[in-house]
């Protein structure tokens, strides 16, 4: 479409961001199992996230470009919001760190507790399921900072009950919904979607 001249003074054509190519691919088969559940532009009004698009929240998008966003929350690509989804989830909830260490299976479930729950409350699940099933020594802090503390001991942990590890993950996760739905019975319309996306990160 051919712009007026005197429109060309003020138009600026829309720059869509870019972002080093991400090869780690661990996060790439945690990021499919999101994408399953994360689909194009919503904007529910009785979904707490806002606007959002492929599970990334306008909130979530501006703060990714430190309040100036390219172009609005609808106009996101798939590979922008995989590069949220790397530096805001991946990365900030530690579970990079944890990779070489923790099954497929496990590390997906942190991904998406982040992605579903907010990173502080996927580390703190941890810590509250490390709590849960360990063997001795002090309890972890459930701050939901993953620091070194936490991390060695969720590495030494799941070197002999990674699966019991898992499990007392996984019923955080359970419980946190139903935390959710206890305060706010509105959301209870979500819960369909909600218990299916922990699952399948168990294929």
């Amino acid at each position: 479409m051919k712009i007026p001249w005197l429109l060309t003074l003020f138009y600026r054509p829309v720059q869509k961001a870019e972002g080093k190519p991400i090869m780690n691919k661990k996060f790439k088969k945690a990021l499919e199992i999101v994408f399953e559940h994360e689909g194009g532009y919503v904007n529910d009004p009785l979904d707490r996230g806002g606007k959002t698009k492929y599970g990334i929240t306008e909130n979530v998008w501006l703060e990714y470009n430190q309040h100036r966003p390219p172009y609005p929350i609808q106009d996101i690509t798939r590979e922008d919001a995989e590069q949220v989804y790397y530096e805001l989830y991946w990365k900030r909830s530690g579970v990079e760190t944890l990779q070489d260490a923790l099954p497929d299976e496990f590390l997906i479930q942190i991904f998406d507790a982040a992605v579903n729950h907010g990173s502080g409350n996927s580390v703190r699940f941890l810590q509250k399921a490390h709590n849960l099933i360990k063997t001795g020594g002090p309890a972890l802090a459930e701050d939901g900072v993953l620091g070194p503390r936490t991390r060695e001991a969720i590495l030494n942990t799941a070197k002999r009950y990674a699966l019991a590890l898992l499990s007392a993950y996984i019923g955080e996760r359970f419980s946190f919904y139903k935390a959710i739905i206890n305060r706010n019975p509105s959301q209870l319309r979500f819960i369909r979607g909600w218990l299916p996306r922990i699952l399948s990160g168990l294929k």
